[in-house]
């Protein structure tokens, strides 16, 4: 497939936000949209669990740059476009069923990223090899209650210029169903 992504108004406005009196945000009315080149191959075995093989060039990423100013030590982050990003990346699903009322969806991914930019006319080059974990339950429960729990782990990864530290998250949800599941009220 071949993408286009272009840029929003906002990264394009070229009006100041301030953060702080040291930290602005400045958007770039030059900014390029983004293409995305991307080829996979999915393979399905038993009608139900999925293994996918993606590879995937972008070019002219659209991604936040920030600059330091050290004359007033003012940090400033405008959008710009960083090159390309290379991505290779394994993905399986497997739904599994605990129980009868209990039904899961799991994700596995594993993928190789890497960013190539000029910063200060000197290329920069970073990459990672990122791993994702998710986690999906539903559990019916008596007197037409319903319950939903969701986890993912997220790995250290990259994106243009930043390192993204691991991160972790936990949904839960209970629902309940009334006048012939016309009428639910939800708590998460």
């Amino acid at each position: 497939s071949r993408r286009l992504q272009r840029p929003n108004y906002g990264q394009l406005n070229p009006f100041f936000a301030y953060r702080d009196p040291y930290t602005y945000w400045l958007g770039n009315p030059e900014l390029s949209a983004q293409y995305t080149h991307s080829i996979g191959v999915t393979q399905v075995f038993r009608k139900t669990y999925n293994l996918v093989l993606n590879y995937q060039l972008n070019q002219d990423v659209i991604a936040e740059i920030p600059t330091i100013i050290t004359e007033d030590t003012t940090t400033v982050y405008t959008i710009g476009n960083v090159d390309n990003s290379k991505s290779l990346s394994l993905t399986a699903i497997a739904p599994i069923k605990i129980l009868k009322n209990w039904d899961t969806n799991n994700t596995f991914l594993v993928s190789y990223n890497e960013y190539s930019m000029l910063v200060d006319e000197k290329r920069v080059m970073t990459d990672q090899v990122f791993y994702m974990l998710q986690s999906n339950h539903n559990i019916a429960l008596p007197s037409n209650f319903k319950m939903e729990l969701n986890g993912t782990y997220q790995g250290k990864g990259v994106y243009a210029l930043y390192i993204v530290e691991p991160r972790w998250r936990v949904n839960v949800g209970l629902k309940r169903s009334f006048l012939n599941d016309k009428l639910d009220v939800s708590l998460n």
